[in-house]
């Protein structure tokens, strides 16, 4: 695949081939794969909700009839974190490897400081992320001050973007208002507001990415929201500075 160029520092919709290559070619075909994997559902906001089997969700997914166990989770979205240890979530780590590498390649600056490592300890902040049809997400800023790409399967997704710079987005129009379809991944910078309409059920892959250029930030936001991911992120920055000594 040729190298993706854009300006990383604003949101952008790129088309990718990348779902042309995955080995299920319909929400059947994803639900079919990974229906006995368990997973967490999340409301707008971020906050657990309830845990399920992915096939037990098929129909509220779909919008149809929910049955009592599945009234919860209206207005709700299900993120499900990929990891290469969970034999359910493991075959989709290479969606989001091929994905990064085709983002960073020619460009190191959008590299993940976290990929860069092997250690179990260190979160990948990967995730599958099922909604459904004309399910809002509110306005937000992606956690810790990261960066991050969403990449749509399945579905329509409405995105508007707000500017880092403001504190308060209420009454405020979005910078960027735009529909995202099948293949297309939309590019998330650093503390952009962001907030997202389902327009049809749908089904992404994401991925958040601490940069770079804003790792100073991200710890100190790590420090007092999740300190057990600062001490990690701590740890690293420590091996490639001894790293770095001992070439020099």
């Amino acid at each position: 695949m040729a190298k993706v160029d854009f300006d990383d520092t604003r949101p952008a919709c790129l088309s990718l081939p990348i779902c042309d290559m995955l080995p299920y070619r319909s929400a059947s075909d994803f639900f079919s794969e990974f229906g006995d994997a368990d997973i967490e559902v999340t409301d707008g906001r971020g906050g657990s909700v309830r845990r399920s089997r992915l096939n037990e969700l098929a129909k509220w997914w779909q919008n149809q009839s929910a049955a009592p166990t599945e009234e919860a989770l209206n207005g709700n979205v299900v993120h499900w974190p990929i990891r290469k240890d969970d034999s359910h979530s493991a075959p989709l780590q290479s969606v989001i490897d091929d994905v990064t590498r085709h983002l960073i390649d020619g460009h190191a600056d959008r590299s993940c400081i976290f990929d860069l490592y092997e250690f179990t300890p260190i979160p990948r902040f990967a995730w599958a992320i099922i909604g459904q049809k004309s399910v809002p997400v509110k306005a937000h800023q992606d956690m810790f001050g990261t960066a991050s790409w969403n990449l749509l399967f399945v579905g329509r997704k409405e995105w508007s973007f707000w500017g880092p710079e403001l504190s308060v987005i209420e009454s405020v129009q979005p910078s960027w208002t735009f529909e995202q379809r099948p293949g297309e991944l939309v590019w998330i910078p650093e503390n952009w507001w962001h907030s997202v309409r389902y327009k049809d059920a749908s089904i992404c892959f994401s991925k958040n990415l601490i940069l770079r250029r804003s790792v100073d930030f991200v710890l100190q936001s790590m420090k007092s929201r999740a300190p057990r991911y600062a001490h990690i992120l701590e740890a690293v920055l420590l091996i490639e500075q001894r790293g770095k000594a001992d070439v020099a």
